[in-house]
C-alpha cells in the first residue's frame, strides 16, 4: 500500500506509539498465534546496554519532528584516544569526541575571483575554542589557488586552557558551510599548527543539543 510522508504526518501519534509501547505490545503478543516476538530481543539488549528502550524513544522523538514538519539532523561523534599534539601552551592528549565532516567555503583571490573550496575533514570537539578551526595544510591541498593569493584577514583568536586564555593568529574564512547538516557558520579560521585534527569550537556546538552515552562512548549532536 503506497502512502506519502505528508499523510503520515497527519496520523495520530498513538498509532506510532502503540507498536513500541510495552503494554500494548505485550497485549498483542498474547493475542497473536505467531511463535516469536519482533522487538523483545532489541528491547532487552538496549535496556542492558543503555538502561532504557532507546529505539522507542528515538522513534517517538523523530515522529514529533516529522509531525511538526521539522527534519531532525543528527551528528554522531565517537570517543577516541588522541596522541599528544599541539603547541606547548595548549596540548591535546587523552580522549576526545571525534567525527568526520565535509565542509565548503567560498574564498576570493586578489583579482576578485571567487573560488569554492570543499574538503572532508576529521574533527575533534574542542569546548576550549570559541571558534571552529580548520587545518591550513588540508585547506591548501584542495584550494585551486595559493593561499597567499586569497583575500583572507589575519585575526587574533583567544582559546582557553583551563582558566587561562591564549592568543593565536589565524586566517579568517567567511561563511563556512557543513552541507551534510545544512549548517553555515558566519566565520571559521585556518591554523598553520601541525595537528592531526581540525577543531569544532563552541560556535559550532551551540547550534545543537548534545546527548552523550558513556556506555557506548558515542555522542549525538541534534540540530
Amino acid at each position: 500500500m503506497a502512502f506519502s510522508l505528508t499523510s503520515l504526518r497527519h496520523r495520530r501519534k498513538d498509532e506510532v506509539r502503540d507498536p513500541l509501547d510495552p503494554e500494548g505490545y505485550a497485549e498483542r503478543v498474547r493475542k497473536s498465534t505467531f511463535p516469536g516476538e519482533t522487538f523483545r530481543v532489541l528491547k532487552e539488549k538496549e535496556i542492558r546496554q543503555f538502561g532504557e528502550y532507546r529505539t522507542r524513544r528515538l522513534v517517538l522523538e523523530t515522529w514529533e519532528c516529522l509531525s511538526e514538519g521539522i527534519i531532525m539532523k543528527v551528528l554522531r561523534l565517537r570517543l577516541k584516544e588522541v596522541k599528544e599534539f599541539g603547541m606547548e601552551y595548549r596540548k591535546f592528549k587523552g580522549k576526545y569526541l571525534v567525527c568526520d565532516l565535509c565542509i565548503s567555503a567560498h574564498v576570493t583571490d586578489e583579482k576578485g575571483v571567487t573560488h569554492e573550496v570543499s574538503l572532508c575533514e576529521q574533527f575533534i570537539l574542542d569546548t576550549g575554542s570559541p571558534v571552529t578551526i580548520i587545518r591550513q595544510k588540508e585547506f591548501e591541498r584542495v584550494c585551486p589557488v595559493p593561499i597567499d593569493d586569497l583575500q583572507l584577514e589575519e585575526t587574533s583568536v583567544g582559546t582557553k586552557r583551563g582558566t587561562k586564555v591564549y592568543k593565536e593568529k589565524l586566517l579568517r574564512i567567511p561563511n563556512l558551510s557543513f552541507p551534510e547538516l545544512g549548517l553555515k557558520l558566519e566565520e571559521a579560521f585556518l591554523s598553520k599548527e601541525d595537528r592531526p585534527f581540525s577543531l569544532l569550537g563552541t560556535d559550532f556546538l551551540e547550534n545543537f543539543h548534545l546527548v552523550f552515552d558513556p556506555k557506548s562512548k558515542v555522542a549525538e549532536l541534534r540540530l
